[in-house]
């Protein structure tokens, strides 16, 4: 008997063993873990998760913006606007090894937690709030301050390696209730190779730079001046470094010398929310509550499409809307709206020539206008139910806030709330309170982080 239990028991942690070892550990080295903010780790994280510990700060976060924007644009007709300047509501995480790091808004430090207790394992004070999260790359850890400073930190104990400061000189203004640098660095920072990228600034007409940083020594390789008000993570494509800037849409810079491309045109998107995919480049959610997708090399504007947040892996995209969660095919639903697109904008065209000529007026074809305007609205609603064909399921999701992938599991960021869905059917298959709107995730080295409105950051581990 005895025997045959101890077999058992070996038997058991050799499959432990084994099981663990296919589900490989990885790090979460920046925001959205990596610089095309996907979101996106292939590490298995599989539900059901217990509680390990929370983290409870000192301050709640001091968002730079607050939650209230205006609420109407009589100018563009839009109502009951939502807030678009959101990249700091909760302290974002990175984590690499046992270290989880972030960077406070309330007291103007970075941090660095043992990821597997959620002690303070060291500190570094700047002089104004650091509003994103760190990056962390080749044992060093990098953060942009509201002080104008970048700063580069031994990611083990905190110690301070260089710093650098992209503005002319330490001036300091009032802004958002803080003493800050006139160039304050609200871009995060991106570490590609052995090249570190931030951008500093607010206001073009005194100044907004775009930088590149020997990521070892803190040496400039480049600066350019630029006509946009970085706001939200700098993104990174194999030749070109993209822009958010809240209240209009991301600006696209040559990642060689930081020469303009010019602006994602149409829409009136805006948001800090983007993300980049083989295909687009996608930014959100805007004035029109939509997301907007990009063709990455000639801009052209692809779909729109109702969501907060958006996964695209493989073949599939999932998408989160207020209140569901669906999934796509990917190639079909992309071609399908690219030509619905060009229809569009062809139909915009039309338009115009009925209000310069009348709708009586032939095109090249010898067709009325009025009569290609028609054959264009069958066109673009044809087109409408080909792209719907492309949902694959969808299913009710009440956690609106955040979404990553880990694996083939799905977790999602709700009030109070982090709950899990599988990638197959869509079904919710786990879900744990948390204290806040769970507005950060992140999955590394066998633990999901959840970080919320209210300063907490929890810690949840594969059940045992």
């Amino acid at each position: 008997m005895n025997d045959s239990l101890s077999a058992l028991r070996i038997w058991a942690a050799c499959s432990l063993l084994i099981t663990c070892g296919i589900c490989t550990a990885e790090d979460w080295p920046t925001y959205q873990h990596d610089n095309q903010r996907t979101a996106i780790t292939s590490e298995r994280l599989q539900p059901p998760l217990t509680h390990a510990w929370t983290y409870t700060p000192n301050q709640e976060p001091c968002p730079a913006w607050g939650q209230s924007p205006a609420k109407q644009d009589f100018w563009q007709g839009f109502f009951d606007l939502p807030p678009r300047v959101t990249f700091d509501r909760a302290y974002y995480v990175a984590s690499a090894g046992d270290n989880v790091y972030f960077g406070s808004s309330a007291d103007d430090r970075i941090y660095c937690l043992d990821a597997s207790t959620g002690n303070e394992r060291w500190s570094y004070c700047t002089d104004a709030p650091v509003r994103l999260p760190p990056t962390v790359a080749d044992g060093k850890l990098y953060a942009g301050s509201d002080d104008g400073n970048l700063y580069c930190l031994n990611a083990q104990d905190g110690a301070l390696i260089w710093k650098y400061r992209p503005g002319t000189e330490d001036r300091r203004i009032i802004g958002n209730e803080r003493m800050i640098s006139l160039w304050p660095i609200r871009s995060g920072v991106l570490v590609e190779g052995d090249t570190a990228y931030c951008a500093a600034g607010l206001f073009p007409q005194e100044g907004a730079y775009l930088c590149a940083l020997d990521a070892a020594q803190g040496r400039e390789k480049w600066k350019q001046s630029i006509e946009v008000s970085p706001q939200g993570c700098l993104l990174a494509s194999s030749s070109r470094l993209y822009v958010p800037t809240g209240r209009t849409n991301p600006a696209a810079f040559d990642r060689a010398t930081g020469r303009v491309l010019g602006t994602m045109e149409g829409g009136r998107s805006g948001g800090t929310y983007a993300l980049i995919s083989e295909e687009a480049l996608i930014f959100g959610p805007g004035s029109t509550r939509q997301l907007e997708a990009h063709d990455l090399q000639t801009k052209d504007h692809i779909a729109s499409f109702n969501g907060n947040h958006v996964i695209i892996t493989g073949e599939r995209a999932y998408l989160q809307a207020t209140g569901e969660i669906l999934t796509i095919d990917r190639k079909g639903y992309f071609d399908r709206s690219r030509e619905k697109s060009k229809l569009e904008a062809r139909k915009e065209a039309v338009r115009k020539q009925i209000r310069e000529q009348g709708e009586n007026a032939k095109n090249e074809t010898g067709i009325t206008l009025k009569e290609e305007t028609q054959n264009l609205d069958r066109q673009i609603a044809e087109k409408n139910q080909e792209v719907l064909a492309c949902i694959l399921w969808r299913k009710p999701c009440p956690y609106p806030y955040a979404l990553i992938l880990a694996g083939d599991v799905l977790y999602s960021g709700g009030a109070g709330k982090v709950a899990a869905f599988g990638t197959a059917n869509g079904e919710e298959i786990w879900s744990a309170p948390v204290t806040g709107n769970a507005y950060g995730l992140a999955v590394a080295n066998g633990r999901l982080l959840v970080s919320t409105d209210r300063g907490t950051i929890h810690c949840f581990t594969p059940g045992r």
